[in-house]
């Protein structure tokens, strides 16, 4: 049984990528991406071939799902709608889900507050409010994720990779690499105020089969490929304000607002830059114990175009009235190339935090 509920939970997350993907690789019965119909197709035959070794182990198709999935197969050569697909992926997935009686998520969303109150109950009188001492350590905000076979990449403050392997259900360490890099500075896994080694953001990058992520404090851009596995340091995608300055940008732990653009190979980075005075940059705390701004800063939109290298800094960013976008950490890229995030704004007195919008398309010129 074991074997088999193995076998469906594979099955499920690619039925689940199918039914997510093929919009972007067929539109009106025509191929948009000949790299995605072609892999869509492949991962139509793949699904066949994991329902015949789940039939194998269990002696049957207990879900009733093949009938599904030879029409999945057949819908995705034959171009169909990328609606029809998702029902039938979906479809087949709820099968296998029922069946198996497998849970992909928690029945209930955990509770903050008692986080919290276990916190302070338990933890606080040896590692402080913020937290400190040997056993703490700043916990990874981003995961990747392999489409090819479901992997889960994270990291830990110590600077290890850890792959999630999705067919057994388990942790492993990554071999031969990990995140202690000269270029991203030295830090005390055990102190707060930072990310330590952890990445802070992370993709996955379709056309060349491999993830890219910044570094926090640092800010320096670089590539994993998990096949072999190798991290190669690209280049520093802070504002071109804060690489010549030689300094780490304000926000303790950097910045979360790092995606693909809908070319699927220009990275488009909001990250902070030092603001000026009479010539003099203004300098903020030395040091924090929280993940907060230690003093005001410019917001940069970046964009790095992958297959050529070209980085270009499209220079900070200004409300009409001429305030600072500030505490920006994410981000959504347009189909038309508007950059949309989140960022406090202060009008009549009042801050609040409110969606705004930069008008696009940004490219690496």
């Amino acid at each position: 049984m074991a074997s088999a509920e193995n076998e469906a939970r594979r099955l499920i997350a690619l039925l689940d990528y199918l039914g997510s993907d093929y919009k972007n690789a067929v539109q009106d019965g025509k191929i948009v991406s000949q790299d995605e119909f072609q892999e869509m197709r492949e991962f139509a035959k793949r699904s066949r071939e994991l329902l015949d070794a789940l039939k194998a182990s269990d002696r049957a198709d207990r879900a009733g799902i093949e009938p599904i999935v030879k029409a999945l197969e057949n819908h995705i050569d034959n171009k169909a709608d990328p609606k029809r697909v998702s029902e039938l992926a979906a479809s087949a997935k709820e099968k296998l889900l029922t069946t198996y009686k497998i849970v992909p998520y928690p029945k209930q969303l955990p509770s903050l507050a008692d986080g919290k109150q276990i916190f302070r109950e338990n933890c606080a009188q040896c590692h402080g409010e913020n937290g400190k001492g040997e056993n703490y350590r700043t916990l990874c905000r981003a995961i990747v994720v392999d489409p090819r076979d479901g992997s889960a990449y994270f990291t830990t403050g110590d600077g290890d990779i850890l792959r999630y392997k999705y067919d057994s259900d388990s942790i492993e360490i990554v071999k031969d690499e990990d995140m202690k890099k000269d270029y991203f500075g030295l830090y005390d896994p055990t102190s707060p105020g930072h990310m330590a080694y952890n990445w802070r953001q992370i993709i996955w990058c379709e056309s060349e089969k491999a993830v890219y992520g910044v570094h926090g404090s640092s800010g320096y851009l670089f590539r994993f490929d998990p096949d072999v596995p190798r991290i190669s340091v690209l280049e520093r995608i802070t504002s071109t304000p804060s690489r010549l300055s030689g300094m780490y940008d304000q926000f303790s732990y950097g910045y979360l607002g790092f995606t693909l653009g809908p070319d699927g190979r220009t990275i488009h980075y909001l990250t902070g830059g030092p603001v000026y005075i009479d010539g003099k940059r203004v300098r903020g705390k030395s040091e924090t114990a929280m993940g907060e701004s230690k003093g005001i800063e410019n917001l940069h939109l970046i964009t790095y175009h992958i297959p050529t290298g070209k980085y270009t800094d499209h220079g900070p960013i200004f409300y009409a009235d001429g305030q600072r976008p500030a505490y920006v950490n994410s981000i959504a890229v347009g189909k038309d190339g508007t950059v949309y995030t989140l960022a406090r704004i202060t009008e009549n007195g009042r801050t609040r935090t409110d969606l705004i919008s930069i008008p696009g398309p940004f490219k690496s010129n």
